[in-house]
């Protein structure tokens, strides 16, 4: 299998990221091959407060949030995960920023480097038909969102895994069948 070049277009990432974009990413496509991944890029549009996108192998990262230190996204985060509704997964559960978004993104890459394969097709629609079933097996309540949403949370909780993330058994079955294709 042939490891794909990846291009970092990093004009104007706070320095903090300088360093953990192409570290996380390497060793992320080191382990998995076939992702699709191309591209790192920033962007900017006015008003928008995602964190990024992942659009046809090219990862598009915010640079609303990634233009400053990396302690204004991990306590914006961290706000943004208290709900308090007992028995609903939180929106990202307990993986931490910047990782859960460079691991979820990666994820959605995997999903495009595979997605002409049958059996993946099968095992996520198999899997996602589960979680929407019975959402307490969720890693995430983003999971619950479409099948894509469920791979790219599943990947990222199958790597990442904390003692706070919930939906464990999924998450060790997806990084299984990875491990098998």
């Amino acid at each position: 299998m042939v490891v794909r070049k990846i291009r970092y277009r990093l004009g104007g990432f706070h320095r903090d990221y300088r360093s953990i974009i192409p570290d996380t990413f390497a060793a992320l496509a080191e382990t998995y091959k076939r992702a699709a991944l191309t591209e790192v890029n920033g962007y900017r549009k006015e008003g928008d407060r995602s964190l990024g996108f992942t659009d046809n192998g090219n990862i598009s990262l915010n640079l609303h949030w990634f233009s400053r230190p990396i302690g204004e996204l991990q306590k914006s985060a961290l706000e943004g995960m208290k709900h308090g509704i007992m028995g609903v997964p939180r929106w990202h559960d307990g993986m931490k920023e910047p990782a859960h978004l460079f691991t979820h993104e990666f994820g959605h890459t995997l999903e495009y480097g595979l997605r002409n394969r049958r059996e993946f097709r099968d095992f996520v629609e198999t899997k996602f038909g589960e979680t929407r079933r019975e959402p307490s097996c969720a890693v995430s309540g983003y999971a619950l969102v479409n099948d894509s949403e469920w791979l790219a949370e599943t990947f990222a909780a199958s790597q990442l895994a904390g003692p706070l993330t919930t939906g464990m058994r999924q998450a060790k079955e997806l990084a299984e069948f990875l491990e098998g294709i």
